[in-house]
């Protein structure tokens, strides 16, 4: 396990070869895109992909909502439910992509 103490060294490291995290006020750390950081674009995060958790901006960030389903056994059979609030999720336009591709495929 890493103490507190190794894991700021190995950030410390890590921080002079890629600006993706910056310091800010006391101890705290503001994310920045990925995809900026990668173009040279200094651009804070503000959503962070939830399959891949690469950090996103405004500009780069998909949202998607996600059905909330349920199956109620009644004991005489099954009923499928669902429910009319939807839950929200970003992610990014890799894992769009793969997502969108995994669809496709499962129409065919």
């Amino acid at each position: 396990m890493v103490s507190i103490f190794q894991f700021l060294l190995i950030f410390k490291d890590i921080r002079g070869k890629n600006n993706l995290y910056e310091i800010y006020g006391e101890g705290g750390l503001i994310m920045k895109c990925y995809v900026c950081a990668k173009q040279g674009v200094d651009e804070e995060a503000v959503a962070i992909c939830i399959i891949c958790g690469m950090g996103l901006c405004l500009g780069h960030v998909f949202k998607e909502e996600l059905l909330v389903r349920d199956v109620i056994d009644w004991g005489f059979g099954e009923e499928k439910i669902t429910y009319p609030r939807t839950l929200p999720h970003f992610i990014c336009a890799e894992c769009k992509l793969a997502m969108e591709q995994r669809k496709k495929g499962s129409q065919k």
